[in-house]
């Protein structure tokens, strides 16, 4: 077999239509996998089933085991126990045996082609990692080396389980087609800030051309990224805000990620973060502030009263010294937490897996208390939080009708073996290698561990 995987969905066909094929995959560790195909000439109940695993479903994360998911025309038609799926006759099945079957992730906050720029900036401030990133941008990119970037960046997420990300960037319409090139949906938009950037260009002139675009655009792809409100001056906030009103469009903006940033800002504009982007009309349902870190109950309030989301992102916050963010006192007000990795200058990897598992347990050490922020919650941030913050709030569960972002994870590793705890051993010990199908929108893009690009076929 080939370094990438077929589309599944043209498995067996040939000019004559015949589908009745049956694949067998082999992964020592793992055992056999099935992908069966059948004729299209047939009544259809799924265009794909995923068979044999342990089921966490619901916003709870409630356990089936030996269940079954059957997916339709992109969403989940129905769920159930293997034995149960009966007289249904799906056009595809995924033998899924030894894995549990969750919502795929959202990375709620990164800059995707930053991975052009590992290592750039280790073991420095929030200032100086501005300073280099930016500098480097300026003197490198090109819409070319962003999109090829943004794809690499694509691959390394979609394979760790992650299906969407909400990213900010130059030239954000090639990190969208570098993303989507490998099924990873980036939300994306036009980004606003007096930093040197190989994007820049006159304000009112880029405001011309981002209207432009957004009104090209469907609703749910529409996204103005203000960089922050040291990157921009008070009346630029303002007019960013009136657009993104005027246009529905989504927020993505940096916020309090400092106690530095918070007084740069306050000398600035006389006000603190939370409170210049509340006055600048860019605070609200359709808004997503990453970081928070430094905040205070006013301010957490007021995210709350206002839906604003929040992008809690721990693994930057703690490399960059920057500390840990009052996730838990946001939980008890009613924010809507998502989890991002940011970028790979600032953070790790894209590993949202390892993300899930600090959040699940630096609160417990910052707090001294061992039930702040559980698995349950740091699970439910990394799904639901982060669909709601990207605005699909119907997604990020195993439940009937909602859209069909999953991924199947093997439990059969010496980490994972034996767990008393489904859900918390998945939290606490979960690895992007685990994740061995991904299924986005109801697509296969990860099968058995290996991408799955459109247009390729299996070898047999």
């Amino acid at each position: 077999m080939g370094r990438f995987i077929t589309n599944l969905l043209s498995l067996g066909v040939d000019s004559a239509g015949e589908m009745n094929q049956m694949v067998h995959l082999r992964n020592e560790s793992y055992g056999s996998m099935k992908v069966h195909a059948r004729s299209r000439r047939n009544h259809m109940e799924f265009d794909l089933a995923i068979t044999g695993a342990s089921l966490l479903v619901g916003a709870d994360f409630d356990v089936i085991v030996d269940g079954a998911v059957g997916i339709r025309d992109g969403r989940i038609a129905w769920l159930g126990r293997s034995s149960e799926l009966g007289e249904h006759d799906p056009r595809q099945t995924i033998d899924a045996a030894h894995t549990a079957v969750l919502p795929s992730f959202v990375n709620a906050h990164t800059h995707l082609p930053m991975s052009r720029f590992r290592g750039l900036a280790d073991d420095v401030t929030l200032d100086e990692f501005i300073s280099r990133t930016t500098g480097a941008e300026q003197e490198e990119l090109t819409r070319a080396r962003v999109e090829g970037a943004a794809r690499s960046a694509a691959i390394e997420s979609i394979l760790g389980g992650t299906t969407a990300a909400l990213d900010m960037y130059p030239f954000d319409q090639e990190v969208a087609l570098g993303a989507s090139s490998v099924g990873l949906a980036a939300l994306t938009g036009p980004t606003y800030s007096r930093f040197a950037s190989p994007d820049a260009r006159d304000f009112d002139q880029w405001l011309i051309e981002s209207r432009r675009q957004l009104e090209s655009l469907p609703l749910e792809r529409r996204l103005l990224a203000p960089h922050s409100a040291y990157g921009l001056s008070f009346e630029e906030m303002c007019l960013i805000g009136e657009l993104a009103a005027e246009l529905q469009a989504r927020i993505h903006v940096h916020a309090s990620e400092s106690d530095e940033e918070v007084a740069q800002v306050t000398q600035l504009h006389g006000a603190r973060p939370i409170e210049v982007l509340e006055r600048a009309g860019l605070l609200g349902p359709r808004t997503v502030v990453a970081h928070a870190v430094s905040v205070n109950a006013a301010e957490i309030q007021r995210l709350a009263d206002t839906g604003t989301s929040v992008a809690h992102c721990p693994w930057s916050n703690l490399k960059l010294g920057c500390g840990v963010a009052p996730v838990p006192a946001m939980l008890a007000a009613g924010v809507n937490v998502a989890i991002g990795t940011d970028g790979t200058v600032s953070s790790p990897a894209l590993d949202v897996w390892s993300a899930v598992r600090l959040v699940a347990n630096v609160h417990k050490g910052w707090s001294h208390d061992p039930q702040a922020v559980s698995a349950r919650e740091a699970l439910r941030m990394a799904t639901v939080g982060g669909q709601r913050a990207i605005g699909r709030p119907d997604a990020g569960t195993l439940a009937v009708g909602a859209p069909a972002h999953l991924q199947a994870v093997r439990i059969t590793g010496p980490h994972l073996e034996s767990s008393r705890n489904l859900l918390a051993s998945l939290v606490y010990a979960g690895r992007p290698s685990d994740v061995r199908h991904v299924i986005a929108d109801g697509r296969i893009r990860v099968f058995d561990g290996e991408l799955v690009l459109e247009g390729e076929r299996m070898e047999q």
